[in-house]
């Protein structure tokens, strides 16, 4: 009668003479290192993580291999970032976490805010003239500017722009790794 085998001595036995090279292992501890970043930068941003406890973890990360953790956790918080929504929360991590200066990346954000916002009221008054234009008024009328094909392309392209200057930000335009 033949001996039955566990799952794992078949598993160990094919292993055998597999060895894993430096480059695999460090792609392995990147990948560790990305997951936990992702998970510690997601609670932060949903509350569940105070600054400080977000500190306190990151330090842990650094431990580990301290630029990569750092790299990876700045481009996550700067993925992260929704204007409008939680600049703060980001920008308080990059500030007190990473230690980056982040009035250049606060003043593209304005700028890009205050753009969309000038657009916004110029976009409106231009669809409110075409819908007295037609016939259309009062003060229940309020234009669907997310419909409008003008805006669309308008928001897109300056989201496009936004995101390349914070993509510019990362890799070393007057970014965290930019020359001093």
């Amino acid at each position: 009668m033949g001996e039955i085998r566990s799952t794992m001595d078949i598993i160990m036995e094919k292993l055998q003479g597999i060895s894993v090279s430096e480059e695999e292992k460090k792609g392995f501890r990147e990948q560790e290192i990305k997951g936990k970043v992702k998970g510690l930068v997601q609670r932060y941003i949903d509350g569940a993580l105070d600054i400080h406890r977000m500190k306190r973890e990151a330090s842990d990360l650094w431990k580990q291999d301290e630029d990569l953790a750092r790299r990876l956790l700045t481009e996550e918080v700067l993925n992260r970032l929704e204007p409008g929504k939680n600049e703060e929360a980001v920008f308080q991590a990059m500030e007190d976490v990473l230690g980056l200066e982040t009035g250049p990346l606060r003043k593209k954000l304005w700028d890009y805010t205050s753009q969309l916002e000038e657009e916004k009221k110029k976009q409106m008054a231009s669809l409110m003239k075409k819908l007295e234009n037609k016939g259309i008024s009062g003060s229940a009328v309020l234009p669907n500017l997310k419909a409008d094909p003008g805006w669309k392309t308008f928001t897109e392209e300056k989201r496009k722009a936004l995101k390349d200057a914070l993509d510019g930000w990362k890799n070393g335009d007057d970014g965290p790794w930019a020359p001093a």
